[in-house]
């Protein structure tokens, strides 16, 4: 399942605490119901996104994520009482969601990091990710407050590193350029297995 954690810290000079800016960074509940196929159910404060298919794409080539809460199965949440799923099934996907953050100032370094659970599976065992799907999952920074995913504004992490059937930290260092900045959690799955959570 990727399930999400997240945190935006100030980074302030040595010996100073952190401050956190995010809006619900456990992705806690209530979820709100957007528009959606299916319907999206999504942590309040964060929005989703996701990059539609190509009209002569496959039917599987990059459909909508299923957006839900983890919750009511606590089993993989790292702490709090809920996460945000996403998950696809049969199909890719290129989404994840973000949030805009006002009130920083220009010059200021943030850090955006993410706790993130990877399942992926052609078959139903949910303890192992086996024949997998691809997945990769990077944070981004948008040091200008833009909300387009696929702007060249936007500082990623690393990509390219697969982890699966554990939580693991993803994180960006990125310079504010204004007083907004936009975060974002980006998924991709690049083979269209059973289940890719």
């Amino acid at each position: 399942m990727l399930l999400l954690c997240a945190l935006l810290l100030v980074v302030f000079p040595a010996n100073a605490q952190s401050e956190n800016l995010l809006q619900n960074p456990g992705f806690e509940a209530p979820f709100q119901t957007l528009d959606g196929d299916p319907p999206r159910q999504v942590a309040e404060g964060w929005t989703p996104w996701h990059v539609p298919a190509a009209p002569d794409a496959p039917s599987y080539a990059n459909r909508q994520p299923e957006y839900e809460p983890a919750a009511p199965d606590t089993s993989r949440i790292l702490e709090g009482e809920n996460a945000q799923l996403l998950r696809s099934f049969f199909a890719t996907h290129e989404g994840g969601v973000y949030q805009q953050v006002s009130g920083v100032s220009a010059g200021t370094t943030l850090t955006f990091r993410v706790s993130a659970y990877v399942w992926s599976n052609t078959f139903d065992n949910v303890d192992a990710s086996e024949e997998d799907g691809d997945v990769f999952v990077q944070v981004g920074i948008d040091p200008t407050g833009g909300t387009d995913p696929q702007s060249s504004d936007i500082v990623w992490s690393e990509a390219g590193i697969e982890q699966y059937d554990a939580y693991n930290e993803y994180a960006v260092e990125a310079e504010a350029t204004g007083d907004t900045v936009t975060v974002f959690v980006r998924t991709t799955i690049g083979v269209p297995v059973k289940n890719s959570h």
